[in-house]
């Protein structure tokens, strides 16, 4: 073999070492981006989940899971904005449960956040899905009822205060305790044509109930009516079957002085 052969086989040998060596650093380099980009990927996921969940809790009410007082101002002001632009029908029931003040100063306050759970579950299987219920505050909740007029807004607030008044409230071993609410209702656009002004309408509508005697429900510029059995048969004429007539929803994130 010349000398020639001799550096060009040399040559041949050093620049396949060099391939085989930038080949493999090449394997390497992308393996190791590969894992950083599935790490980036997983981070990103959890960094989503994690907004989801925060999103989710900023409108949640921690005791009960019902939407809080946050998100009921939304759901409200986008409910009046389209029953103005397709001239439907809206009611609001705003709802108290007597004497709650009492429940938590004799069995203290755990008892007491187990009861409004519990009430907080029986209103929801009094409602539909197309509903929005949330805790206003306190022993107060706000049921919003879109395609609702006056008639249908009465028969869901009779409709609630049998169901809170035909069974006490309590586990087992616990102390039943038999309880009654009290329930203001507005309609749109005759108690108000704007959020604001229909809570506050609501809740004169809530405290004439309570006057009235309480475990009655009262429509605005009407006088309160008292208990009934059975409340209307429990027909459900505002607009669909109740929420205990089906499944149940799935939770999804949102759009981002009690009285006694």
């Amino acid at each position: 073999m010349s000398l020639l052969e001799i550096g060009l086989t040399g040559i041949a040998l050093v620049l396949g070492a060099m391939l085989a060596s930038t080949m493999l650093a090449y394997r390497r380099l992308r393996e190791s981006t590969y894992r950083e980009l599935e790490e980036l990927r997983h981070e990103i996921t959890s960094l989503e989940r994690s907004r989801d969940e925060l999103a989710r809790l900023s409108v949640t009410d921690p005791l009960t899971g019902l939407w809080n007082y946050r998100y009921l101002q939304m759901a409200l002001e986008r409910e009046v904005e389209r029953a103005t632009r397709f001239g439907r029908p809206l009611s609001i029931l705003m709802l108290d449960l007597d004497g709650f003040s009492e429940i938590n100063r004799r069995f203290g306050h755990q008892r007491g956040g187990a009861v409004l759970r519990e009430f907080a579950q029986r209103v929801e299987l009094e409602t539909r899905q197309v509903d929005t219920l949330a805790r206003y505050g306190g022993e107060e909740f706000v049921l919003i009822l879109p395609e609702t007029p006056a008639d249908g807004a009465a028969n869901v607030a009779e409709r609630i205060c049998y169901a809170v008044r035909k069974h006490p409230f309590g586990g087992s071993g616990e102390e039943p305790l038999h309880l009654t609410v009290s329930i203001g209702a507005a309609v749109y656009p005759f108690d108000g044509d704007h959020a604001a002004t229909l809570l506050r309408t609501a809740d004169q509508a809530l405290y004439a109930a309570k006057q009235a005697g309480r475990d009655r429900w009262c429509l605005a510029g009407r006088e309160p009516v008292g208990p009934t059995t059975p409340p209307f048969g429990l027909a459900v004429p505002h607009g669909g079957p109740a929420r205990g007539d089906r499944p149940e929803r799935a939770s999804s994130a949102p759009e981002v002085a009690p009285g006694a």
